[in-house]
């Protein structure tokens, strides 16, 4: 991601020379030699604003202006760019005749309301050319005092545009007495004016991309995550810095080198399909795929690691892919504790499986989300036999143990201790003793909330005469 110079290229439209239309009849040979030279003149220029680096613009104007206000004998020659949202305009370039005084620090941010009339011939893409100013007509009065406080008498401004928009003047201005400004001056200014009006608008073009490039430049540099400029064929085009740490080895080692070299030889072919799919040329955005996640082992310093590889790509207008920007994410630790954890919940899972005790886990709302196949050996045991059963099915103590059912299971939510009860269930003559133990399942604030759940562990107790008292207790 160089900042490479661009160079400026303009449309091969030749400003019209001055032409003798406006040259009396009798031109003698002066007047033809001027028409010669002001033609050479637009030549030259037009010839090196074809191809200008956009570094050199700024010395390029600032000599066209030294020629252009040599030539047509004005005492000043300038660049002025206005601003139509703040009506304000800025002198961005100056040549000064030898002896007369500079005026652009005085042509910083003049607003249109001091000039109004010369604005309004400007703005409408009309030539301001004023002779002699102490001769202006009445309504002029406020141009004139501006124009007389610069020492300006005769002055001759070019509007140009950019986009279609009035953005500002090539001129001309002597401060000796006026000046019977040449028709076909005018003329060949105009066209340099659209000349000029080009260079601005694709100068300002190429200095803003390449102000965008080297943005991106330091942001993609110094990211703390890992970045990869990739092309099409999987060669690596740009590394930043933490990607080469992470492969251990110097950025010049990375760039150039095919991707290939750095992904673990058993995801490549998978991860290949993905990139397969997303490099296809088409046409149709509707049938391109611009972004991809996959997950892959690459080979860093620290040994084979997985990453998450969030792959974009960067099409033509045609749909053919130039190059891929891709977002390395090491989760080789969290896959390690996610597989860890996978397998101490298959192997809890199995335990749970296995006891002969009944195992159910509620949710905040009282809503059975896990039982084991002892629950489920009861609950059918339970509704086969016609005992008390829940809505949803589950069995519950007949309406003698009820209570003391329900005030054990409130109990540990309130007191975040396990809670016991021994209840009967089912209907004689197949009543069976049950010794429920709740236990609350707490956040890391020690609170019931709607992130955590309960389990409810049944056992079958030693059989006991009904003159024997139900029991509520809790556990250490």
């Amino acid at each position: 991601m160089e900042n490479v110079a661009r160079v400026v290229t303009l449309p091969t439209v030749r400003p019209t020379a001055p032409s003798d239309d406006h040259l009396p009849i009798a031109a003698d040979d002066a007047s033809l030699s001027r028409l010669l030279a002001f033609e050479a003149l637009l030549d030259r220029l037009f010839a090196r604003f074809i191809s200008v680096d956009p570094a050199e613009v700024d010395d390029r104007l600032d000599e066209a202006l030294a020629e252009l206000g040599e030539f047509v004998g004005a005492d000043r020659s300038y660049i002025i760019r206005c601003d139509p949202l703040e009506q304000r305009s800025w002198m961005t370039h100056e040549w000064c005749r030898e002896g007369v005084e500079p005026s652009i620090d005085d042509e910083q941010g003049v607003h249109c309301s001091e000039i109004p009339r010369q604005h309004e011939r400007l703005s409408a893409f009309e030539v301001n050319e004023i002779r002699d100013v102490a001769s202006l007509p009445p309504g002029w009065d406020l141009d004139r005092r501006y124009l007389q406080a610069q020492g300006i008498t005769a002055i001759l401004e070019v509007p140009f545009s950019l986009d279609g928009a009035f953005d500002g003047v090539i001129g001309f201005d002597c401060v000796t007495g006026a000046v019977p400004w040449r028709p076909g001056d005018v003329t060949a200014l105009r066209a340099l004016a659209t000349l000029l009006g080009q260079v601005l608008s694709r100068a300002a073009a190429e200095q803003a991309l390449n102000r965008s490039l080297r943005e991106l430049h330091t942001i993609f540099e110094e990211a703390p995550v890992s970045l990869l400029l990739i092309d099409r064929r999987g060669v690596i085009l740009q590394a930043n810095e933490s990607t080469s740490s992470m492969f251990g080895v110097g950025p010049d080692e990375v760039i150039g080198e095919e991707v290939r070299r750095f992904v673990h030889p058993d995801d490549w072919q998978a991860h290949l399909r993905f990139w397969a799919r997303l490099t296809a040329p088409t046409t149709s955005p509707d049938d391109q795929e611009t972004a991809t996640t996959t997950e892959l082992r690459l080979r860093t310093h620290r040994g084979d690691r997985w990453h998450r590889a969030s792959t974009t790509a960067t099409r033509r207008e045609d749909g053919t892919v130039t190059y891929m920007t891709v977002h390395l994410v090491d989760i080789d630790d969290s896959r390690r504790t996610e597989a860890a954890l996978h397998h101490s919940e298959s192997r809890f899972g199995n335990l749970l499986d296995n006891l002969p005790d009944v195992i159910i886990r509620l949710d905040t709302e009282m809503k059975v989300v896990f039982f084991n196949p002892a629950a489920r050996e009861l609950r059918d045991r339970i509704a086969a036999t016609g005992g008390p059963v829940t809505i949803t099915g589950w069995p519950q103590p007949n309406d003698d143990h009820l209570e003391i059912y329900q005030q054990a299971l409130y109990t540990a939510l309130e007191q975040k201790i396990p809670t016991a009860a021994e209840h009967l269930l089912g209907t004689p003559p197949n009543q069976v003793w049950y010794e429920t133990i709740f236990v609350p399942e707490l956040n890391g604030q020690e609170r019931w909330s709607r992130c955590c759940s309960s389990a409810a562990t049944s056992r079958h107790v030693v059989p006991r005469p009904r003159c024997w008292p139900t029991r509520r207790r809790t556990t250490a």
